[in-house]
């Protein structure tokens, strides 16, 4: 019929053009802790002259100033727009990064890496773009595996976890977008594995592999909702037999991935209930 079909061609396409248009029309620095986040990715790759320098103090870089200051112009200042002018061409110390005291782990920030260009402005927009396509594609990928009573669960779950905050957040230049990603995804995808057979079941295997990944790489408290999310699969399609017993290798592998980045970084403030997404 034309219309389911067209439904599943439409539904993608204007998803990704409204996270597009978050991720295009808010300013540079506008999501949480952004300074920190650009600086991280900025610096991710090492030094570079005129993107990431070093500085007589270890726990300094020295970055572009108007990536520095993109924020602090306007931000909690209500007559104040984004267009305020910033310090382009200069290069501004700051102890604000992933590099020394490494809190959160580091292939966000690496997968960001490439897109880093001399024009902050066109990098985060390059970014953004970037998180938008791969949350879209992901879902869209994972719907279509899915068997079709758990592909209304994905929907549901993707709208309810992306409105408001989530629309802001995919796409950025923030960790916690692949963390959103990763919650959405990785418990349906781990169940339709326990559910499917053949080419489909293997396929999201390594789909629920990939979004482990994405969330525990980084956020470390990402990498503690991806197990608690393996075991609501597991108790989801609980069986007595042997195949059941078998499939559970693929959550159990996954889960000791998910331990590893956990401990490897230093954010684990969901240990002591601190855990909020900056």
């Amino acid at each position: 019929p034309r219309g389911p079909l067209l439904a599943t061609i439409l539904v993608p396409v204007a998803t990704l053009v409204a996270l597009l248009t978050w991720g295009i029309s808010s300013p540079v620095g506008s999501s949480p802790d952004d300074d920190y986040h650009m600086a991280s990715i900025w610096c991710s790759a090492g030094e570079a002259e005129g993107i990431c320098e070093a500085t007589a103090d270890p726990d300094e870089r020295l970055l572009p100033g108007d990536l520095l200051r993109a924020a602090k112009c306007y931000a909690f200042i209500e007559d104040q727009s984004a267009s305020c002018p910033l310090p382009e061409g200069q290069m501004l110390p700051t102890d604000r990064g992933n590099w020394s005291h490494a809190s959160y782990p580091p292939v966000f920030y690496s997968a960001m890496t490439p897109f880093v260009t001399h024009d902050v402005s066109v990098s985060v927009v390059l970014m953004r773009s970037a998180n938008a396509l791969l949350y879209v594609g992901i879902l869209t990928a994972l719907f279509f595996l899915l068997p079709r009573p758990q592909r209304p669960l994905l929907l549901w779950g993707a709208v309810i976890s992306a409105v408001p905050l989530g629309m802001f957040l995919i796409p950025s230049v923030n960790p916690s977008s692949w963390a959103v990603l990763s919650a959405t995804g990785l418990w349906v995808a781990a169940w339709g594995y326990f559910r499917q057979t053949g080419v489909r079941k293997w396929l999201l295997a390594g789909l629920s592999a990939v979004l482990l990944v994405l969330g525990a790489g980084s956020r470390s408290d990402a990498a503690v909702y991806g197990v608690i999310a393996l075991l609501a699969a597991a108790v989801l399609s609980f069986r007595r037999d042997r195949r059941y017993a078998l499939d559970l290798i693929l959550p159990a592998v996954l889960g000791i991935v998910a331990v590893v980045f956990f401990f490897n970084a230093g954010q684990c403030a969901i240990v002591s209930g601190e855990t909020a997404l900056e």
